[in-house]
């Protein structure tokens, strides 16, 4: 229902563009998220929205494809999406500023903890692969290890 309503929304952004002669990658963005959450295949809107960035030489485009791509598949387990994401952070480097640029990073880092979904799952948001994420990261840093302990028999506290 919520998607079938932002891909409405963006079929309207877009022709609302297209009307006005100007570009229109925020409005394909969102209707490639919607094809997406209604279970349509992507794969060939992905490629001509590549291609389409890639004549515009837009690093700023191909990035926010990479990365809302990359995203997309992340968030039902398919780790497919990882090259994606790596490729728009590489992308992206230069247009984030210091802090930006230090969390998407760290995010990137957390989901590629994740494991692959075969057939892939029911979709989560990012706050939600974060969390999964961050408690595969401290489960893979085991637990600390203590020193020998020696008891005080005269210590009544310890």
């Amino acid at each position: 229902m919520e998607a079938q309503a932002q891909w409405d929304r963006a079929e309207h952004r877009h022709a609302s563009c297209l009307r006005q002669g100007r570009r229109s990658l925020l409005p394909r963005l969102q209707q490639l998220c919607a094809r997406y959450w209604l279970g349509q295949t992507i794969e060939a809107d992905y490629q001509q929205l590549h291609a389409q960035c890639q004549r515009r030489h837009s690093r700023r485009a191909l990035a926010l494809l990479e990365l809302c791509y990359g995203q997309l598949l992340i968030s039902r387990g398919q780790i497919d999406g990882l090259p994606h994401l790596r490729e728009g952070f590489a992308l992206a480097r230069e247009l984030l500023g210091a802090t930006d640029y230090f969390i998407v990073h760290r995010r990137h880092q957390l989901l590629a903890l994740l494991p692959d979904a075969q057939p892939p799952g029911k979709a989560q948001t990012l706050e939600q692969l974060l969390t999964t994420a961050g408690v595969i990261a401290r489960m893979q840093q085991g637990w600390p290890r203590r020193g020998p302990y020696q008891h005080d028999p005269n210590d009544t506290y310890g």
